[in-house]
This record gives C-alpha cells, structure tokens and sequence, in this order.
C-alpha cells in the first residue's frame, strides 16, 4: 500500500477512534437518566451501573476503529434492508419512533405494514439486525429461531411491543452481511415475558446496587465471560460493599 494511502488509513481510525472515546467519557461523566428498551435483555446490574455512570473495564469499552466501522456498517446495511422491503410492497414508516415514557424508552427500527392472500392486512413491529456468517449459522440452527438465537434480541422486541399496544407481533429480518443470505421471522407478543421485563427495569432503577442475577457465578461463568463488560468492576471488592 502506498505510504500515503496507509497514512490516510491511520488517520480515518485515529478519528473513529478518538470520537469514540470522546463518546464513552461523555456517557460515564453524563449517564443516561433512563434505562434503554435496547438493553432489556442484559444483566440488571451492568444495566444499573450503565445508569450510574460506571465505566466499562478496561479495554472492554467498544472504541476501537474496526468495532466502530462494523456498527456503521450495520446501520447503513438497515436502509438497504428496508429499501428492500419496500421494493416488495411492504410499507415502512415510524423509523427512529420513540416508545415507551419516563425512565424506560427505546427508539424502534420501524413499522411495517403489507397485505398478504386476498385483501388480508398486516401491521407488525419492525426489528433488523445484521451478522456474520458464523452468527447466521447458529441462527439457522436454533431451533427456537430468532428468540433462541439470540435472548437479547428477543428481549428487546418484547420490551418494545408491551409499549405499542396496537401491535402483537415483530417482522424480524436478519441479514448475513458476508453472503447477504436474509431470514425473515414472525415473533409473537408474549405477556408474561413482558411483565417479566418490567420488574427486572424497576430492579434496575433502584437506588441501591442490585444483586447479581441467578447464574452471575464468577467473571468465568456462562452468564458473565461473553455478555458482560464490567466483570473486573462486578466482581472487585468495592462492589460486595455500598458503592457510590
């Protein structure tokens, strides 16, 4: 690569990554006063020290170059997807659409409307995601589909849809972004799974710290090594007293 080229490279990181960093500083100085539909499915407690302005550990934070060129990237794959869906008659609007109130909120990809057989009308909630390969591969071996693939995900919807009480059920649409295979689900309201939702986000915006959740057996332990960011600060001795 010509020294330039790469230099011109260097500098296009340097800029992801300093805004980056710029923005993680700025959510630990200035911490979210509402607890995000987005992070329904996490632990209570990240979920808690996220609204008390605790930082990521470290390295943990996502301010990388590549991790922020892959975010962008999934945005801008989102318009493509819903340039799709319309191509195929399906209508899009509500893009961004804030549900929800007070100290639990969430911005929704979309709404989707369409007409399926002979007159019959559709109206879902719209949520896209994209993954790599090896990702959709798990999906297309789960047997539960989307909800099993991903709890997280499926949690999100839910927290969603419990706020959109004209709506009772989720047009997912999942694009691999190395072979552009696409997977397109219904997801169905579930109440209970709704109700459960709601009292982990009272638990998370409780004064005092939480508990750690049934499961939280060590920073080694399934439910911690692959879904946590701040298992060096959960598990440090500051955290088995009053923290503040």
């Amino acid at each position: 690569m010509p020294m330039k080229a790469r230099d011109l490279q260097l500098r296009v990181d340097d800029s992801l990554r300093v805004n980056a960093e710029a923005a993680e500083q700025d959510r630990v100085d200035s911490p979210p006063t509402y607890d995000r539909m987005s992070a329904s499915g996490r632990c209570v407690r990240d979920r808690w020290a996220t609204l008390n302005g605790v930082p990521n550990d470290p390295g943990k934070a996502p301010t990388g170059a590549r991790i922020q060129r892959i975010f962008a990237m999934g945005h801008g794959l989102e318009s493509t997807v819903v340039g799709w869906l319309e191509n195929a008659g399906v209508v899009v609007h509500s893009d961004q659409l804030e549900v929800g109130s007070g100290d639990w909120r969430g911005h929704i990809d979309g709404i989707a409307e369409w007409t399926e057989g002979i007159g019959e009308k559709r109206k879902a909630l719209l949520e896209i995601k994209t993954c790599n390969a090896r990702s959709y591969e798990k999906l297309l071996a789960a047997d539960g589909g989307y909800c099993e693939w991903n709890p997280g995900y499926s949690a999100q919807i839910q927290a969603y849809l419990r706020h959109l009480p004209e709506l009772s059920e989720a047009l997912v649409v999942v694009l691999n972004k190395d072979d552009s295979q696409l997977w397109v689900e219904h997801v169905l309201e579930d109440v209970s799974q709704g109700d459960l939702l709601l009292e982990n986000h009272k638990v998370v915006m409780q004064k005092d710290m939480p508990p750690r959740p049934k499961g939280a057996n060590g920073p080694g332990s399934n439910f911690c090594k692959w879904k946590c960011d701040r298992s060096d600060w959960c598990y440090s001795p500051v955290t088995d007293s009053d923290w503040s």
